[in-house]
């Protein structure tokens, strides 16, 4: 299946995200300094037959922000770039 076969960092790297306040700030900050607005990464739904692919699309789109909080975030590990 498509989401076995996903890279398993991308969910990873997403749920820390979105379970750390701290990241979550960095991220936000990260995505004004961009100029983009400020959207959250997703996550992917088994129910939902075009989750992984909005997943990776938002993956994609916010990539540079991602980039920037993880770098100034030493105990994160990259799991995409």
């Amino acid at each position: 299946s498509l989401k076995s076969s996903t890279n398993p960092g991308v969910r990873v790297a997403i749920k820390t995200f979105r379970k750390s306040a701290k990241l979550r700030s960095k991220f936000k900050h990260a995505c004004k300094i961009e100029l983009l607005s400020t959207k959250m990464l997703l996550l992917d739904v088994a129910t939902r037959w075009n989750s992984t692919y909005t997943m990776l699309k938002r993956v994609h789109e916010m990539r540079k922000p991602f980039n920037v909080a993880a770098w100034q975030s030493p105990n994160v590990e990259l799991h995409f770039a």
